[in-house]
């Protein structure tokens, strides 16, 4: 499956200040969760942001997953305006993490991140005669071709015989691998991958990727353990896992990267209040934020100025501040807002004990 980026555009570009952008992902996966269980927590979300979204919009979405959607993807992203027209529907055959926004903008972060993670993967099966090259787009897997090199006949051999039957079969098998090495190179570019899986056994595989081009072995972001024969199921499957473990290595190194840099005084922030500040000051260009973190803050009645502690009067335009019970949740609305990156960390320990919301900043 590959997503049109003409529509991924179209979201990039589109803005409304009135009504806002109604931005929505929702698990549907039924191996984790289901159909009643992901309905109730839709109409939880979309009752948490009813003071926020235009009415047509959550209409819509009640009727898109009352009548139209079938049941088929594992993930659905959805943005709504219904005021000036916008309606994009992605169904997707990988989770998703449940969240909801308006804004002025689509939040379009976790799907070009989807994307990005779980893109566009070449996978290559090898042992010493043959390869076989499979395709990984967004959760799903096709072999798209193989190559068969020279067989290696196998004799019972003793002695000196037997070590030149050895070194025989090692050149042959070096011979096939190359070949495998100038597939691969086609393999990638014809289909644009920047980032490769190798399978077979520990074994084969070592030799192989120590074959590799540095270029190429630079692409290499995960290894599977798998029989030659394996079909595409199993392909899809260890695919996943390994990808999964990449991102998830992506995540925490991310999370160091800002807590380091944040207790080196560098140009990263940590906790609610200095990241509020950084956010309104337009100084963040990340924002990560702990899987289900909430917080209650205030926000300014007039120009919506956040405080992650309550306060009597705005400290810019002096209108009284009232209670904001979703602090965090306005806070993601403001980056999605100025178009920042936001990543929503899932179960990192070292995010949690400081601050559980942080930000980069561009200076």
């Amino acid at each position: 499956m590959r997503i049109d980026e003409k529509r991924i555009q179209r979201l990039v570009e589109f803005q409304s200040d009135d009504p806002k952008v109604l931005s929505l992902y929702l698990d549907v996966d039924s191996t984790r969760r289901t159909k009643e269980e992901y309905r109730l927590t839709l109409r939880q979300m979309l009752k948490g942001v009813e003071h926020l979204a235009d009415k047509a919009d959550i209409q819509a979405v009640e009727r898109y997953f009352d009548y139209e959607y079938d049941s088929s993807a594992r993930g659905v992203a959805l943005f709504s305006c219904q005021g000036k027209g916008l309606w994009e529907v992605f169904t997707l055959p990988v989770p998703v993490r449940d969240r909801i926004t308006t804004a002025r903008r689509a939040y379009i972060t976790p799907l070009q991140d989807l994307i990005e993670d779980y893109g566009c993967y070449g996978i290559v099966l090898v042992d010493q005669e043959r390869a076989r090259f499979f395709l990984y787009e967004l959760g799903d897997v096709e072999e798209v071709s193989r190559l068969i090199g020279e067989e290696i006949k196998r004799h019972k051999q003793g002695g000196w015989a037997a070590e030149r039957y050895q070194r025989h079969v090692e050149a042959i098998a070096h011979h096939n691998f190359k070949e495998a090495i100038e597939a691969t190179q086609a393999f990638l570019e014809k289909h644009q991958c920047r980032k490769l899986l190798l399978a077979g056994t520990s074994e084969n595989v070592a030799v192989f990727r120590d074959m590799l081009p540095n270029p190429m072995r630079n692409l290499v972001i995960g290894e599977i353990t798998l029989a030659m024969d394996a079909g595409e199921a199993e392909v899809r499957d260890k695919a996943f896992e390994a990808i999964e473990a990449h991102v998830r290595a992506q995540e925490r190194a991310l999370v160091q990267r800002l807590v380091e840099t944040a207790a080196q005084r560098g140009p990263a922030v940590v906790g609610l209040a200095d990241t509020l500040t950084m956010l309104q000051e337009q100084r963040a260009y990340i924002l990560l934020v702990s899987e289900g973190y909430e917080a209650e803050g205030a926000q300014c009645t007039n120009c919506g100025y956040l405080a992650a502690q309550w306060i009597d009067r705005c400290p810019f335009c002096s209108a009284p501040m009232k209670v904001q019970e979703h602090v965090v949740n306005a806070a993601i609305h403001l980056a999605v807002d100025q178009g920042l990156q936001v990543e929503i960390i899932n179960e990192s320990e070292l995010l949690d004990n400081n601050g559980r919301i942080g930000a980069l900043l561009r200076y």
